[in-house]
């Protein structure tokens, strides 16, 4: 079941990469990026049944600027071995996200489920530059 949702995501990541079209550039492929944290830094101010965690990466000097949009993929797994898998994408520029999952996962006539385990995934498209057609 987790190894599904996981190919699914990359397939969605792929099929992103495949559509998207850029005026001067084209993409070469889809690239993993290095994740150099992952923490859970509290409750969310706006719902405190949420808990926001922080995905920080560093990318590989050799892509810079030759690089788009980021897509981030979360993983949580809960106590009772429930997987939430939440997708984000953010701008080139940046380097590290806040994504705000439930704390705890409630299902009927079970006991509540805290999170227990999380891994991130941060992939970038390298760009390929074209020259500009007359």
């Amino acid at each position: 079941m987790q190894t599904t949702k996981k190919i699914l995501t990359l397939v969605l990541l792929l099929a992103c990469a495949a559509t998207q079209s850029l005026a001067h550039s084209s993409v070469c492929c889809l690239t993993p990026v290095e994740v150099i944290e992952l923490k859970n830094v509290g409750i969310s101010d706006s719902d405190e049944t949420k808990s926001v965690i922080e995905v920080k990466w560093q990318i590989n000097p050799t892509l810079h600027p030759n690089h788009s949009d980021f897509y981030i993929s979360l993983e949580v797994i809960y106590a009772d071995s429930t997987v939430l898998i939440v997708d984000e994408k953010s701008e080139s520029e940046t380097r590290s996200v806040r994504i705000e999952v439930p704390t705890v996962h409630l299902q009927r006539g079970k006991t509540p489920a805290y999170i227990k385990q999380m891994k991130a995934f941060v992939m970038t498209e390298v760009l390929e530059k074209r020259g500009i057609e007359k």
